[in-house]
């Protein structure tokens, strides 16, 4: 079988039935969905079939050296149930190699082949599409977007586009015996990085893709932080991750989580608004920012509380220390702060939950409008310090908890 190569960035592959009445057509549909983006097709056209070596080996390097892959699996050959096994066996080397798929299916056979034929792929993302019209309208609608972000996204990405950058999530230690112990990562901060690199990774010039200059660095909270018995530690530890973003050879940084859960967020919030670490006395100080109250943790972060007296959320400062948000069923909200800092371009994603730190990501690479309005107003006065956003999923009776990873909606306050 052929090695994987290198990304040719902006091509993808398309398998289809070679023969039948609608090749052309089919062809030329595909062409016109994607005639206004960077992309351009790879058909396993009969020239490269025709040359020299196994013909699976030359179309595994097609599928291996693009992007992602259109599978159209039906064949108008009798005798084959509608379903074309060539197509079918490049469908799963794509799968094996962890590559994205799409695959596109006449709606009139979607229900036999999917529920009746091939039950295993009935999960996978697919077209099913009434007239070629059609697939070329769903192609714009949900393939494209995914890889070719509009000109807002281009904007507010723009440093990670050109010159990548690292992704920093906060872990905690769990102890798991009296002499073991490891460092776990929130699941909501653990998919809020994921999907934020993947989307980058999308978006980024080929020079970052190839060079894989967008790294994840997982940062432990210390196992105790107390800034009264060990001030010598506690400052030789907030030097060492402040020197870990000023030295790095990275120029850009997305900080994922909230203060309590990744040092890296205390340390350059404290930074921005002008206070201590890691000090709650310290936060008495404070002109502008943040206090997050939430009488359930325990955290010595400068911008938490667990004041039992007042509604838990997200203060302001600045606004005589109004609450921003009352925990209800299935609402959250969080921070979204962009700052240039120690000749860095550093952005924190704060959500109040987990579930709203998911929310961030989301908005900032699917909704246009919200991400537009952060491009506008970012170096306005009086969104210099940030922009609150506000979450609603779908929440277990009686609690704020998620039921699972549906979020209703996203959006900035204005």
């Amino acid at each position: 079988m052929a090695k994987a190569r290198e990304f040719k960035v902006r091509e993808f592959f398309v398998a289809h039935e070679f023969s039948g009445t609608n090749l052309k057509r089919l062809r030329k549909t595909i062409n016109q969905a994607f005639k206004q983006t960077p992309f351009s097709a790879k058909y396993p056209d009969k020239e490269a079939i025709a040359s020299k070596g196994p013909i699976l080996s030359r179309i595994e390097e097609y599928i291996l050296s693009t992007e992602f892959g259109i599978y159209d699996i039906c064949s108008g050959k009798k005798g084959l149930g509608g379903i074309n096994p060539n197509v079918l066996l490049e469908l799963g080397i794509a799968i094996g190699a962890n590559k994205d798929c799409y695959i596109i299916v006449k709606k009139s056979k979607a229900d036999k082949i999917f529920n009746k034929q091939l039950s295993d792929l009935a999960g996978f993302d697919r077209i099913q599409y009434s007239d070629l019209d059609d697939l070329e309208r769903q192609i714009k609608d949900r393939i494209i977007p995914k890889y070719v972000p509009e000109k807002e996204f281009r904007i507010f990405w723009s440093s990670f586009i050109n010159e990548g950058g690292t992704l920093i999530v906060g872990s905690q230690v769990q102890k798991l015996d009296k002499y073991t112990y490891r460092d776990i990562i929130g699941e909501y901060d653990d998919i809020a990085t994921s999907e934020l690199r993947s989307f980058l990774f999308s978006i980024a010039k080929s020079s970052v893709v190839k060079s894989q200059k967008l790294n994840i660095k997982h940062l432990p909270m210390p196992m105790s932080v107390n800034p009264t018995a060990a001030p010598k530690e506690l400052g030789k530890y907030v030097t060492s991750i402040k020197n870990s973003i000023i030295n790095s050879e990275d120029r850009n940084f997305v900080l994922i989580g909230t203060p309590t859960v990744n040092p890296a967020t205390e340390i350059v919030m404290s930074e921005i608004f002008g206070i201590e670490p890691f000090n709650p006395e310290s936060r008495k100080a404070m002109i502008v920012g943040y206090i997050i109250n939430d009488p359930r943790r325990k955290s010595v972060s400068t911008f938490y509380e667990a004041d039992l007296k007042k509604e838990k959320g997200i203060w302001d400062v600045v606004t005589k220390r109004k609450a921003l948000f009352n925990d209800k069923e299935g609402k959250s909200c969080g921070i979204i702060i962009h700052k240039r800092l120690w000749g860095k371009d550093v952005l924190i994603l704060s959500g109040f939950n987990g579930i709203a730190t998911v929310g961030a990501v989301r908005m900032l690479t699917s909704q246009k409008e919200d991400v537009d309005f952060i491009n506008r107003n970012n170096e306005k006065n009086e969104f210099e310090n940030g922009f609150l956003y506000d979450v609603e999923f779908i929440s277990k009776p009686d609690t704020n908890k998620p039921v699972k990873l549906e979020l209703k909606s996203v959006s900035i306050r204005r």
